[in-house]
This record gives structure tokens, C-alpha cells and sequence, in this order.
């Protein structure tokens, strides 16, 4: 049976603010969110250093160092469909579905910031 995944260095205002709850059951985790293209994005992240490197851009963008993200679009396949998640320059976050730019949604950076590194803590 699976459990709720509970770390003590997690975001829990940022992952409650998003509905978003992660749920390890042997080796699988699951991620569900309100956002369908939010989890998705999440849950392909399936490596630990593709996690950091995100969050190493995160942090330039931050640091006011945008110019130094060599590619600031992550493209994650999912079967025939993509997610994107964008490194914005204006400090946002833009999440989307390849059939679906139109519903693109920004998220602030530090909140993907947050999201991503309690993502880490369950992945590592």
C-alpha cells in the first residue's frame, strides 16, 4: 500500500497552495495536482540530475543571470504527447501541452523552485 510522502524539507504552502501531493507505493511515485499539465510536467522528471539541472537554471533566471540559461524550454515526452515547462524571463514559469499552447499557465519561479526541489527529495 502507498503513503503519502511527508519530508521534513518540503514546501508544504506551495505544494498545498498548487494541490499538489506526491505518493510513493514500492519504487512508483505518483504526483497528482489540480493542474493536469503541471503533474505531468512533474512526474517526467524522472532523474535526479534532470531535476537539478532545472533547478540550476531556476536559479540563474533568479540570480538575474537568464542570459546564461544555455536553453530555458524543457520538453518532456509522455507517449506521442510533450509538456513543456519554459524558463520565462519576466521570473515565471510557463507550463503547457504540445496540442494545447493556448492554455499555457505561468507560475511565479520561486514557486517551481519549491516544487521541483520537494520533487527532488521524493526522487532521490
Amino acid at each position: 500500500m502507498g503513503r503519502i510522502f511527508t519530508a521534513v524539507d518540503m514546501n508544504f504552502k506551495i505544494l498545498n497552495q498548487y494541490n499538489i501531493k506526491f505518493k510513493k507505493s514500492n519504487e512508483l511515485v505518483f504526483t497528482t495536482t489540480a493542474n493536469f499539465n503541471l503533474g505531468a510536467l512533474i512526474s517526467l522528471f524522472k532523474s535526479k540530475e534532470s531535476v537539478e539541472h532545472l533547478i540550476s537554471d531556476i536559479n540563474l533566471a533568479l540570480n538575474g543571470n537568464y542570459s546564461q540559461i544555455l536553453d530555458p524550454n524543457y520538453a518532456m515526452e509522455l507517449g506521442q504527447d510533450i509538456y513543456f515547462g519554459i524558463i520565462n524571463n519576466d521570473m515565471t514559469f510557463s507550463v503547457y501541452y504540445e496540442n494545447n499552447p493556448i492554455q499555457s499557465i505561468d507560475y511565479p519561479l520561486n514557486d517551481i523552485k519549491e516544487i521541483f526541489s520537494s520533487w527532488l527529495e521524493i526522487i532521490s
